[in-house]
């Protein structure tokens, strides 16, 4: 068992990295979210949303995890970055959770 943070994990005897507790979910992934995102849209030719989407909003439903909105009442849980296109980059700005800013570049 291993603990990044709040978050602990598990390494399975076929050498599968999972959240702890369970054999499915996988525990992550060794890239940051914003470079995982611009690379999609770059190769793909996705749209940025739904890269994000993809990135965000689709696993926390899949999850039955709480997420945020721009809407009233909603838990106020956002990124702020730039987007580069022609250099395939994302820079973060700012990361507000649950209506706190935990990070700001």
């Amino acid at each position: 068992m291993y603990s990044v943070g709040s978050s602990r994990f598990e390494v399975l005897e076929t050498g599968k990295i999972v959240v702890a507790g369970q054999r499915e979910y996988l525990a992550g992934s060794g890239v940051q979210t914003d470079v995982c995102v611009a690379r999609m849209v770059a190769m793909t030719g996705c749209s940025l949303a739904d890269a994000w989407a993809m990135a965000s909003t689709n696993p926390a439903q899949f999850l039955n995890v709480e997420i945020g909105g721009l809407v009233p009442g909603a838990v106020a849980d956002f990124v702020l970055f730039d987007h580069d296109p022609q250099a395939g980059a994302i820079r973060i700005r700012r990361t507000i959770t649950r209506g706190e800013t935990r990070f700001e570049s």
